[in-house]
């Protein structure tokens, strides 16, 4: 893990680090040419420098919040998304139990062939 990484992790409490780090690997082993780094105080993934998804959370909420830039045009079977922006959307994942980590990837991969067209 990178210093910057680090760094942004060292304020979160043990649990939301373990969710975050979780599913930064999720990220990292659905597609081999996702980077990752910090952007907008988030931990950001890419794709060939297109932005796909971002973690970010809120000291003061049990949760992190994983959201995707292309939310809009990706099915959402289980209403898993929240949110209302323009494109964008996010799901709340309080546990590892719920990381819903298949749907993720399907989510990931589907983000990258959407930005591909």
């Amino acid at each position: 893990m990178g210093k910057k990484i680090q760094t942004w992790l060292a304020p979160y409490p043990e649990n939301k680090q373990q969710l975050m780090l979780a599913l930064r690997d999720l990220f990292l082993t659905t597609h081999s040419e996702i980077t990752k780094g910090i952007k907008w105080n988030n931990l950001n993934f890419a794709h060939h420098k297109k932005d796909i998804a971002f973690i970010y959370t809120f000291p003061r909420v049990p949760y992190i919040n994983e959201g995707f830039f292309r939310a809009v045009s990706l099915a959402n079977p289980d209403k898993l998304f929240e949110g209302n922006g323009a494109n964008m959307r996010h799901i709340k994942v309080y546990t590892l139990e719920q990381l819903h980590d298949q749907q993720i990837c399907k989510w990931i991969l589907d983000t990258i062939e959407i930005q591909n067209k």
